[in-house]
């Protein structure tokens, strides 16, 4: 993935339940073959690594972590060893499709590639494309390989990701999952920088990519990594707390995270794997979205409320969403007053 910003502005993915909800749409490959399209499929939320075939992260650390899904780079005979040992750890991969067999527009490749792993216990999807655009792959190719690859495997959703300066309006009929970059925190970047620009993109992508696909950031988790991404830092704590729980209010279909295999091991232990224990207990409450409206004071606060399925018990997710502090009174579907105080960018988390 290379790792290019917008000018001027300083990573459970997707279990796929495999009973499609299949919209059929017009044909849109260059031959005109009609195609059974997955639009908006039946899905449970989950969270994700992008990891590398050959030098795969340990999956029982991966699911140790909470994680169920793995994105790969990679390509050649390691998938198939790669996808076996992920689901001997109960872990499903999205199988990244040749990129030279895309570019090359080989239809014929790709038909083989996924008639050969699409069988395989681990495969949630198809990783078509990785910012096409600064990759020189054009919409028309990228059509034809979804194409081919829906016509030999109708179940299985195909993803793209996105860099947040790429315009992905092109590529809309290539894909039924959406994956949206943006790493905001530049080595000399200071703290919660670019967070407000991060989070207005953020929701503007959300919401004019979950009408007819799967929208999924790939939230940043990397840092300098020896000579490797010099011009980034690792995200605070607080900084990947905010971007974990600013996208899960915004209602999204699953996150990513960019890429387990440049994230300091320390700062796993420290940052992240605490962050992902809290997110596991709130999911099955967020992933439902929010039960009813909640009224809040502050304009720069958003409050959401949820109900845990099998609890019954109400959450409250409230986050500030500028760099100064704020308080402010969050008013409950029961009337009940909620006084709040927060930090920069900080989360409250709230059971009520």
């Amino acid at each position: 993935m290379k790792l290019i910003r917008r000018p001027g502005l300083v990573v459970f993915l997707l279990a796929l339940v495999l009973v499609p909800e299949v919209v059929l749409t017009p044909a849109t490959a260059r031959d005109g073959i009609d195609v059974r399209r997955v639009g908006r499929v039946p899905l449970a939320f989950s969270v994700g690594w992008y990891d590398q075939v050959y030098k795969p992260s340990p999956f029982a650390d991966v699911a140790a972590e909470g994680m169920n899904t793995l994105l790969p780079y990679g390509s050649g005979n390691g998938i198939g060893r790669y996808l076996n040992a992920a689901n001997a750890a109960k872990l499903g991969v999205f199988v990244p499709i040749d990129p030279e067999r895309v570019k090359a527009a080989d239809v014929a490749g790709v038909t083989k590639e996924v008639d050969t792993y699409k069988k395989y216990p681990a495969v949630r999807g198809w990783y078509l494309a990785d910012e096409p655009t600064f990759n020189h792959l054009d919409p028309a190719t990228a059509i034809e390989i979804y194409n081919a690859i829906k016509l030999a495997d109708s179940v299985h959703p195909v993803a793209i990701a996105f860099n947040v300066g790429e315009y992905a309006l092109p590529y809309a009929s290539a894909m039924d999952v959406m994956m949206w970059d943006d790493y905001p925190f530049q080595t000399r970047s200071h703290n919660f920088a670019n967070l407000g620009v991060w989070r207005a993109d953020l929701l503007r992508a959300a919401k004019r990519w979950r009408t007819n696909h799967r929208f999924v950031p790939i939230i940043q988790a990397f840092g300098v990594t020896g000579a490797k991404y010099r011009q980034y830092r690792l995200p605070t704590a607080a900084e990947e707390r905010y971007m974990v729980y600013a996208s899960l209010q915004a209602g999204v279909d699953g996150m990513f995270f960019w890429a387990r295999y440049a994230a300091a091991p320390s700062w796993l232990e420290n940052s992240f794997d605490p962050l992902m224990a809290e997110v596991r207990g709130l999911l099955p409450a967020i992933k439902d979205g929010p039960s009813a409206p909640v009224r809040v004071d502050a304009r720069e606060v958003s409050a959401t409320i949820y109900r845990d399925p099998s609890t019954k018990r109400f959450v409250l997710l409230a986050l500030n969403n500028v760099s100064r502090t704020t308080t402010t009174t969050v008013t409950l579907p029961t009337g009940r007053r909620l006084p709040l105080s927060f930090g920069a960018f900080e989360v409250k988390v709230v059971r009520v």
